[in-house]
């Protein structure tokens, strides 16, 4: 009788798939070849013939129907394995971007079993939130859930934050219904400027003029008695009307060179408190927590960093929030894992925040905090990388590469570039800067158009609704999309210098100077924001403040460590 050793395997495709290895040297044996069926002499399946006997999508491999795609056990080929801790994405075997625990990719930062480190385990009533094991019933950072953060003067009981006797929880604050003048009586019921909250009420301790209450002895549009207006250039002094010899802010005569309240221009006020010449004297926005931030990007609600470089404490990796509001800077990729090795290029769009790290993969992490996604491995770390509504955008030294918000097979949209460095995007085009050009090319690839030649080491590049601007040797460039000739913004020495654009302003860093800069977007208006900034990387801008991350290394003993901050200005 005929041997033969018969493998089962799951049904595929509504067929049964078959092994079957028979023996042609014994009785019943015949040895002969199914051809392009797939089918043998006995009617049973061959893996050996074309395409197996599987249907489309599918791949025979040691007898059973596999999508080579995403099987980590034949990933791209048969037979081609990945590590017990790899994923098989796109067929090829994806990077663990978190941390090896017993041959499984773990996100140590709320891994209740692997919290901080390996075999770390969390008591039960515990979370594990930033690599430790907290108790969220209790704590202060963590109240109620991992991130979940309670002001200084509250207490966390029971997983709630929970405010001093007489005072109330309001927009993370502990205050005072009954005198707060914000919250007055209820959170959110704020009184009017001139008014007072006593009691939880809005009340007026000063004049009632036409039933709204008002100061007469500094209202310049009633000075010392109700309908006495100052004429322009008068300002309510003491009830009296006073002439300004400087300048008028809110009917008060000010000095805007000077005044923190004040300061360059009406209404800009110094968080610092120091306005000096009309700039107001940057502040701390939070801490780098010893590393060596790397860029820094800004959204209408946050600030987002890298670390770029840490010492051996901390790895490097994470990628950090802070709203603009106030409130604890938190990771969003996991703080004691090397998940996002250093990161430089970072983007955002509406719901993620899209970076490259040093071995080329470009991965996508939500702002809420979520695990890296992998969209796509380069092979190289890209120096600039830009977003829109359909794909992410990269530059490599040679050329620029795209890939769709979730992943996919990368294409190339421009190739022969030379050092290809800053990328910018708009609703037609992507832009981008080289040592020696300013280039675009249409979103779907296409014959790249140059826009500017003779931009020796061009690197950070920037797009408006109407103009381009760039830098490279020697100063800020900008060209016209209509089609005009480049010019010359501004003119300085400083080697590739972080850019960013506001509505009505251009930002930058000379590296030389080591001074932060705004202009404006046509020119002139020339500002130094800062000086004596070492090691900047990264600029950021929101709707009233300037952003920037800066740091430095420092050896002693062969050891080397690293420090830095995120910085904020108004602009």
């Amino acid at each position: 009788m005929a041997l033969a050793w018969v493998i089962a395997t799951p049904s595929c495709g509504g067929r049964s798939f078959l092994d079957v290895e028979q023996d042609a040297g014994m009785p019943g044996g015949t040895g002969q070849d199914g051809g392009e069926s797939g089918v043998d002499a006995n009617g049973e399946v061959d893996d050996t013939a074309d395409g197996g006997g599987c249907p489309a999508g599918r791949t025979a491999c040691q007898g059973s129907c596999v999508d080579t795609s995403i099987d980590p056990q034949n990933c791209g080929a048969c037979g081609a394995a990945c590590n017990p801790w790899e994923p098989c994405n796109a067929g090829a075997c994806a990077k663990c971007h978190l941390t090896i625990c017993g041959n499984v990719c773990v996100h140590t930062g709320s891994d209740t079993s692997n919290c901080g480190t390996c075999g770390n385990v969390c008591p039960a009533s515990r979370s594990c939130c930033m690599g430790t094991c907290v108790d969220t019933a209790t704590s202060l950072d963590h109240c109620g859930g991992c991130g979940a953060w309670c002001p200084v003067e509250a207490t966390c009981v029971g997983a709630a934050c929970s405010c001093p006797a007489g005072q109330a929880l309001c927009d993370d604050r502990c205050v005072d219904l009954g005198s707060d003048v914000l919250n007055c009586g209820a959170c959110g019921k704020a009184c009017a400027a001139s008014e007072s909250c006593v009691g939880g009420a809005c009340t007026c301790a000063l004049s009632l003029c036409a039933g709204k209450c008002s100061d007469l002895a500094n209202d310049s549009a009633k000075c010392g008695a109700c309908g006495n207006a100052c004429t322009s250039g008068d300002t309510c002094v003491g009830a009296v009307c006073t002439p300004c010899a400087t300048a008028i802010c809110s009917g008060k005569c000010v000095v805007k060179q000077f005044d923190p309240l004040n300061c360059g221009a009406c209404g800009r006020a110094c968080r610092s408190g120091l306005c000096q010449f009309g700039v107001c004297a940057p502040t701390t926005f939070a801490s780098s927590d010893s590393c060596w931030p790397g860029v820094v990007a800004v959204d209408s609600s946050a600030v987002y960093w890298t670390h770029y470089r840490c010492g051996a404490a901390q790895p490097a990796g994470a990628v950090w929030k802070r709203g603009l509001a106030g409130g604890p800077a938190v990771p969003l990729g996991p703080k004691q894992d090397t998940s996002v090795p250093h990161a430089r290029p970072l983007a955002l769009d509406a719901n993620a925040i899209y970076i490259c790290d040093e071995y080329g993969t470009i991965l996508k992490v939500g702002k809420s905090g979520e695990v890296p996604v992998v969209l796509a491995d380069t092979g190289s770390r890209a120096n600039g990388i830009a977003v829109d509504a359909d794909a992410v955008y990269w530059t490599l030294d040679d050329r620029v590469m795209k890939v769709g918000l979730d992943g996919g097979t990368p294409e190339t949209i421009a190739s022969n570039q030379k050092e290809a460095r800053g990328i910018a995007v708009d609703g037609s085009y992507v832009y981008w800067a080289t040592d020696g050009t300013v280039m675009k090319v249409a979103l779907a690839g296409g014959t790249a158009v140059t826009l500017a030649t003779n931009q020796l080491q061009g690197s950070a590049i920037a797009v408006s609704a109407d103009a381009l601007y760039w830098t490279a040797l020697g100063g800020i460039q900008k060209i016209g999309l209509s089609g005009e000739s480049p010019m010359t913004l501004v003119q300085f020495e400083g080697l590739e210098s972080p850019l960013a654009l506001g509505p009505a302003a251009v930002f930058w860093y000379n590296n030389i100077t080591r001074v932060v800069n705004r202009m404006g977007l046509s020119g002139g208006g020339l500002v130094k924001l800062a000086s004596d900034v070492n090691g900047l990387t990264g600029l950021g801008v929101s709707s009233d403040a300037v952003f920037w991350s800066a740091g430095f290394a420092h050896e002693s003993m062969g050891i080397v460590t690293y420090d830095g901050s995120i910085w904020r200005a108004e602009k």
